[in-house]
C-alpha cells in the first residue's frame, strides 16, 4: 500500500515519447491505451520485467492482471470480425452471449423455449484503432468503452430471471432499463483501459449539461458519475493529479464540480496509482448495487446517500448530494 500511497503525479504528458526504462514503458503504454504494446511487453520481455525493482513488481502485477480483465483472448476474435459464441467474465459472472458484428444494437435478446438469448456488438472497425476521433479521444478508446458497456449490459440482464421480464408496466419497464444502462457504464469505466476509462467518464459527466436533461439514459450515467465525484472529494490525496475547485454552490454542487471535471479529463491523464484506486472504488460500488439497485431504482455511494434512476425521484436526494460534496470537499482542501 504505502508504495501506491507513495507514487507521485504524472510529469509527462501520455503522449511523450517513449522512455526506455522497460517499467516506465510498460507505464506509459498501460496509462496511454496502448494495450497491444503492453500485451507485447509481457509476452516478450520476460527478463527485462524480472529486473524491474521489487518495490515496482507490485504495479507491474496490477497492470498485468487489468490486461487480463480487460483484454481476455475473445478480444482478438471479435476485432477480427468473427460472428462466435463466448463467455466473457464480467464482475466474476460467466454468461453466455453471442458477438455479432453485424448487429443493429448493442444489446439483444430472443427468447427460445422459454430460455433467453442475447447478442452483443460494437464497431469492430475501431477496435485499438489510434486515430483521434474528437476531445483527444481516440476510435479505440470509444470502442472500448462501447464493448464493455454492452457487456455489462448484456451480463446485467442475464441475471435477471425471465418472470422479472415479463409483462412488465411500462414504469417497471423504464426502471429496469435504466439499472440495465446503469451496469453497462458501471462496467465500462472499469474494463476499460485507463484512456478509455477517461472517456467512459466523460460521457457519464456531461448528462450533467442541462441540454441533455431529457436524455432517457441520463440519470444511469449521472449515477456513475455521482460515484466518481463522490469518490474524488472524500479522498482527494488520493488523486493529487486531479485538479478539484476551491469551493463548490451549495445547490447545484454536482453540476458545477462535474463541469469542472469533464474539462480537466478531456487533456489530462493520471498516475497508475490514481488508477487503481479508481478502479478499486468501482468495484466496491458495483458489488454494492447490484440487484437491490434493479429493485429499487436506486443506487448507494460509498457516503451512505443514494442516487435515484429515476430523474423526479432524485430531486430531493441531489439537494443532500449537493451539500455533502460542498462541505466535504471545502474540508479536504483545508486539511494540512
Amino acid at each position: 500500500m504505502l508504495a501506491w500511497a507513495a507514487a507521485a503525479p504524472a510529469q509527462t504528458p501520455l503522449t511523450a515519447p517513449t522512455a526506455a526504462e522497460p517499467f516506465q514503458r510498460l507505464q506509459e503504454a498501460y496509462l496511454g491505451g496502448r494495450w497491444d504494446e503492453v500485451e507485447r511487453m509481457f509476452m516478450s520481455s520476460g527478463r527485462e520485467l524480472r529486473a524491474i525493482p521489487a518495490s515496482e513488481q507490485p504495479k507491474v502485477s496490477y497492470m498485468r492482471q487489468s490486461l487480463a480483465e480487460g483484454r481476455p483472448a475473445w478480444w482478438k476474435r471479435c476485432k477480427a470480425g468473427e460472428k462466435f459464441t463466448f463467455a466473457p467474465m464480467v464482475w466474476g459472472h460467466a454468461a453466455t452471449f453471442t458477438f455479432d458484428p453485424a448487429g443493429q444494437f448493442p444489446v439483444q435478446s430472443s427468447l427460445t423455449q422459454g430460455q433467453i438469448s442475447l447478442t452483443v456488438t460494437w464497431p469492430v472497425a475501431g477496435m485499438d484503432d489510434p486515430a483521434i476521433l474528437e476531445r483527444g479521444f481516440s476510435k479505440g478508446d470509444a470502442a472500448c468503452v462501447g464493448a464493455w458497456s454492452a457487456l455489462g449490459t448484456a451480463e446485467a440482464w442475464s441475471a435477471i430471471p425471465l418472470d422479472a421480464q415479463s409483462n412488465l408496466k411500462e414504469d417497471a419497464r423504464v426502471q429496469m432499463q435504466q439499472y440495465l444502462d446503469f451496469r453497462g457504464n458501471l462496467t465500462d469505466v472499469y474494463y476499460s483501459t485507463p484512456k478509455a476509462r477517461r472517456l467512459g467518464l466523460w460521457l457519464c459527466l456531461v448528462m450533467y449539461v442541462g441540454e441533455n436533461a431529457g436524455n432517457p439514459v441520463r440519470t444511469a450515467h449521472e449515477a456513475v458519475a455521482a460515484m466518481f465525484m463522490s469518490e474524488v472529494a472524500a479522498h482527494a490525496t488520493r488523486y493529487p493529479s486531479i485538479q478539484l475547485p476551491k469551493s463548490l454552490p451549495a445547490e447545484g454542487a454536482e453540476e458545477k464540480l462535474a463541469g469542472d471535471l469533464r474539462n480537466w479529463i478531456e487533456k489530462h491523464g493520471w498516475t497508475l496509482a490514481e488508477d487503481k484506486f479508481l478502479r478499486d472504488a468501482i468495484a466496491a460500488f458495483a458489488a454494492a448495487n447490484g440487484t437491490q439497485a434493479r429493485l429499487h431504482g436506486q443506487v448507494t455511494l460509498a457516503n451512505g446517500l443514494v442516487v435515484a434512476l429515476d430523474p423526479e425521484k432524485d430531486k430531493p436526494l441531489h439537494l443532500k448530494r449537493d451539500l455533502w460534496l460542498k462541505s466535504k470537499l471545502e474540508a479536504s482542501l483545508q486539511a494540512p
